[in-house]
């Protein structure tokens, strides 16, 4: 899963604790927490990641940040979908349809997506802001 570059490996990390915690939520009103939190963190990470990319000189950058607006829009949609304009489906459900989601993002994008980054991003540790805008909401 690594990509070589200390920020970014730490930051796919985060991003499966927070899908891991989406999925041990209780009750919806702790999932759609959990899944604005992931929204916020992804959001915070593709532009440190864009950043990197952009330092590194990757010639393909366009392209990557595309993806990570079209991950974003989606999982805005979801979001819209499933707890500000819910269809009558169960809590578990919700929780069950959005986990789907999330663990496709990050097989697909960071698993394969990301490993074309790997040999431009690899060692080139930039000091890149490690700003979180869930920690301070959520104490992590």
């Amino acid at each position: 899963m690594s990509v070589g570059n200390d920020e970014i490996d730490a930051d796919h990390m985060r991003l499966i604790r927070i899908i891991n915690d989406f999925e041990k939520s209780p009750d919806l009103a702790h999932a759609e927490v959990a899944a604005r939190k992931l929204f916020g963190y992804a959001e915070a990470h593709f532009l440190r990641e864009e950043e990197v990319l952009r330092l590194a000189g990757f010639a393909g950058l366009e392209h990557h940040a595309a993806a990570h607006r079209h991950i974003l829009d989606e999982l805005k949609g979801h979001i819209r979908d499933y707890f500000l304009q819910p269809k009558g489906a169960s809590a578990d459900e919700v929780i069950w349809q959005m986990a789907l989601l999330m663990h496709d993002w990050i097989v697909s994008h960071v698993l394969t997506f990301d490993q074309g980054i790997k040999a431009c991003v690899a060692d080139t540790d930039q000091g890149i802001s490690t700003y979180d805008p869930g920690a301070s909401a959520s104490g992590g």
